[in-house]
């Protein structure tokens, strides 16, 4: 029990029912339990309802009911088939798969992680010492001060590279480099965290989530 309790299966909402975040079932309901002011409860649970669609299976796309739920009412809701249930010496208790964070009205703001796949769109797949744009096989990430030279990897010094010229440079400082630097790095904007969190851990997210 205690491996699900710590596993994040639950989606936070803001007060607006936007994503700002995942957290663990332990997590939320502490969130649940808590106060903000010692009187208005920091998060509530969302208690969705389901019908069956054509095929006989839950529709976890278009729930009928959505009901946000202090957790002295949560307490009392029935654990059905598809909800993981919480085990305590007094009573069975239905987890909580989506909380909204009731305080809290904002979007969550983000920079984008200099991966490859980022990086990849970020330059168009373009080699940042030929210009040449290249498959995303055949391209790797590059750092311009060589990790080696206490060179970091963030958006500041890292870009796209054919790997071939990559390995051919190897550790060799910029300076002493036979390249030349084709395009100049760029900062990526902030973006809302909601746009990052588009993989359903649980079909109950689903519904939330921003569709691509």
């Amino acid at each position: 029990m205690s491996n699900t309790l710590n596993k994040h299966y639950v989606l936070v909402l803001n007060a607006v029912w936007q994503p700002i975040g995942y957290t663990t079932i332990k997590q939320a309901i502490t969130a649940m339990f808590s106060t903000k002011d010692g009187e208005n409860m920091a998060a509530q649970g969302l208690d969705l309802d389901y019908d069956l669609n054509s095929k006989g299976y839950i529709d976890f796309h278009s729930p009928n009911k959505v009901i946000p739920t202090y957790i002295e009412d949560w307490l009392e809701l029935p654990v059905r088939d598809f909800d993981i249930p919480i085990v305590t010496t007094r009573k069975v208790i239905r987890a909580p798969i989506i909380i909204m964070a009731r305080n809290f009205n904002k979007m969550i703001f983000t920079k984008l992680k200099a991966n490859k796949r980022n990086l990849y769109n970020m330059y168009g797949g373009k080699c940042i010492w030929t210009g040449k744009i290249l498959s995303f096989n055949e391209a790797s990430i590059e750092h311009l001060t060589c990790k080696s030279h206490k060179g970091g990897n963030d958006w500041d010094n890292v870009a796209i590279a054919n790997k071939n010229i990559n390995q051919e440079r190897g550790n060799i400082p910029l300076e002493k480099w036979k390249y030349k630097q084709q395009y100049p790095l760029k900062q990526p904007k902030s973006i809302p965290i909601s746009g990052l969190i588009n993989k359903a851990v649980r079909p109950e997210w689903d519904y939330f989530l921003i569709k691509k």
